[in-house]
């Protein structure tokens, strides 16, 4: 069970709420959490019965995982979910190597899921083919316990869009289970400017104005010339920081600058900042 990961956080912990508020981008999520708020607030019944179980579709690095788990905060903050626990899967996790056993290995993950999220990531693996008939078994038991737990169990199948939109397809009344279709966009330059300058400032370094005014264009003909191939969002800038952070520490500097973006990614920068 390789893929297999089990998340549960205290509730002496900030809130779902004030962390989301502290997150950059993540505005469909953001006003799907809000909207969902005011609706409980506003009717104490929609809590029994209500379906919570969601498709959660992005690409690559626009926090689909961070989404999940802060989804299932939020619905046990809401009185929604009796726990805040997130259970993380993949195809490997929920079938076996022969069709039957499949059965009993997805009913085990609900199993442990229950009480808070079981987040199916790479969900369009599932329904490979329509000959994909241990895929089909696993996706027939989960859908089985949407149905069962309906007030216990919150179930997120996350992929890339057009993933996500095929699996859908391959399922005759799979839309219809689902309670909240969530579509996360690209992050913003902008946004991506403020990942960059908050994931510096949290290590303590302090970052050169000129390298702060450049950072939008940077970001924009780095994404251009990728393509998307390679562009990973905020997966991306993330790694970018750690990279320019380990070569600042190293030379025993406190503040990020041009110097620092690898030499392979200067060419991204304005001709003029050189």
């Amino acid at each position: 069970m390789n893929n297999l990961a089990l998340a549960t956080e205290q509730t002496t912990e900030s809130s779902a709420f004030s962390k989301i508020a502290e997150l950059s981008g993540l505005r469909e999520f953001k006003a799907l959490v809000s909207s969902l708020k005011v609706r409980v607030e506003r009717d104490k019944h929609i809590k029994y019965g209500s379906n919570l179980h969601m498709t959660l579709a992005g690409n690559p690095g626009v926090g689909k995982s961070t989404v999940a788990k802060l989804m299932g905060q939020v619905y046990f903050e809401l009185g929604l979910l009796p726990a805040n626990k997130l259970l993380k899967v993949t195809r490997s996790d929920l079938v076996a190597g022969y069709v039957g056993e499949t059965t009993i290995k997805t009913e085990t993950r609900v199993n442990e899921a229950m009480g808070g999220i079981l987040f199916i990531d790479d969900a369009h693996t599932l329904a490979i083919s329509e000959d994909d008939m241990k895929g089909q078994e696993a996706l027939y038991s989960v859908f089985m316990a949407m149905e069962t737990y309906k007030s216990e169990l919150a179930v997120i199948f996350a992929d890339y869009p057009d993933k996500i939109e095929s699996l859908l397809d391959k399922n005759a009344g799979f839309r219809s289970k689902i309670g909240h279709h969530l579509l996360l966009s690209d992050y913003t330059n902008e946004e991506l400017k403020d990942i960059f300058t908050v994931n510096i400032t949290k290590a303590g370094l302090d970052i050169e104005d000129k390298l702060i005014s450049l950072l939008e264009g940077f970001m924009q003909r780095y994404y251009l010339d990728t393509k998307r191939k390679t562009w990973g969002n905020a997966r991306t800038i993330v790694a970018l920081v750690d990279e320019m952070k380990k070569e600042a520490l190293i030379n025993g500097e406190s503040t990020i600058g041009i110097r620092h973006i690898p030499s392979s990614l200067r060419k991204y920068l304005d001709e003029t900042a050189t």
